[in-house]
């Protein structure tokens, strides 16, 4: 790289100099320049100089993480671990292998006991590398509070986030969901809100899944209706309303949203099944038919415990879901951590002195 200083008022050419760097030291090379042309004019330099960012990072980066939104997570994480590879440094790359090692535990797809400590691990390197990274600070406190339960430290990292980025929409989105899984309901709407006002279309659904949590049922309902307009496939909302209908006695328009979800995700088999099922038996034998499809799924993979637990909540099984509330508590399951008392299925065990065992396992304050 060439520099030169020229006087633009008189052209005049002031200094220049020619630095040469092996391709595995370039990363200092911007700073250095800096430093250098700061002496040259008298001024200090920054006391927080641009980080370097590889381009080719970068851009493993940005299509990682266009992968893990949609759902692509395999292919997100080749592309994350080929930026850190490709620059160690890049913190940016950190936070996207963070985000893959959680949402493997949160679907289930890998034990929560192994993903869990390498996402942890993978955001405190991230806001190791740059303490000025929002992102890196929220993902870090969501896996403090899936991995350990430490909901203090995680508020305080989301703090910091919003601090460092008020408009960091997926920090605010992950900070509401901590608020729910925490009993503080108000605050979670507060927060969800922020963030649904600015970026509406990344989780369309957040707001009615806060509302849910809430038992603002009719408040989801009207605000899961006004987006799905918009967003006639989004599967969150069609989800929550799916829900929502349900649990305000609405079986058919639940059914109906939950055939629809269920196509969006491109599993037309089971929302056939789910269609034909409540058909010939009523809402009960649409739970056991998903109980089944799931059962089915785990004698060849793994799945979430807790999705487990929801349905046969929603059965009235009260031994069995008990049972699976505890064998996910032991697995530190993400899902059970948010909502295992901001689920409605699970309403009728709250007075159950297995069920309060379990709340006080996972260090949640009770909201019974």
């Amino acid at each position: 790289m060439t520099l030169q200083l020229i006087r633009a008022d008189t052209d005049a050419h002031l200094w220049a100099e020619t630095y040469d760097r092996d391709p595995n030291d370039i990363a200092s090379l911007p700073d250095d320049a800096a430093k250098v042309i700061a002496v040259r004019l008298n001024s200090s330099p920054p006391p927080h100089a641009v980080r370097y960012i590889n381009p080719q990072a970068h851009d493993d980066y940005l299509r990682g993480h266009y992968d893990w939104v949609i759902g692509r997570n395999e292919d997100a994480r080749k592309h994350f671990e080929r930026a850190v590879q490709i620059q160690p440094d890049y913190a940016l790359g950190w936070t996207g292998l963070d985000e893959y090692y959680a949402i493997e535990a949160i679907t289930g797809e890998v034990n929560p006991l192994q993903a869990l400590p390498q996402a942890e691990a993978a955001a405190r390197k991230a806001v190791e590398l740059d303490d000025s990274l929002a992102r890196a600070h929220a993902d870090f406190g969501a896996v403090i509070f899936f991995n350990r339960g430490d909901g203090v430290q995680a508020l305080r990292e989301f703090t910091r986030a919003t601090e460092l980025d008020p408009q960091d929409s997926e920090s605010l989105h992950l900070q509401a969901k901590i608020l729910c899984a925490l009993g503080r309901y108000d605050e979670a709407i507060a927060v969800q809100k922020q963030s649904t006002a600015i970026n509406p279309f990344e989780h369309p659904g957040a707001m009615a899944e806060v509302y849910v949590c809430t038992r603002q049922f009719d408040a989801a309902i009207r605000d899961g209706e006004m987006r799905l307009k918009d967003f006639p496939a989004a599967p969150d909302i069609l989800q929550f309303l799916a829900t929502s209908y349900h649990w305000k006695g609405r079986d058919k328009d639940a059914v109906e949203m939950l055939t629809r979800e269920l196509a969006a995700e491109h599993d037309l088999p089971l929302a056939n099944a789910v269609r034909h099922a409540y058909d010939t038996d009523g809402y009960a034998a649409v739970i056991r038919c998903r109980l089944a499809a799931l059962e089915k799924k785990a004698k060849s993979g793994r799945v979430s415990t807790f999705d487990l637990a929801e349905l046969h909540g929603m059965l009235g099984e009260q031994d069995k879901t008990l049972a699976l509330l505890e064998q996910g508590a032991r697995e530190r399951d993400p899902q059970l951590r948010i909502w295992i008392q901001a689920d409605p299925a699970f309403d009728s065990l709250h007075a159950n002195s297995r069920y309060r065992s379990v709340i006080q396992t996972m260090d949640l304050p009770p909201s019974y």
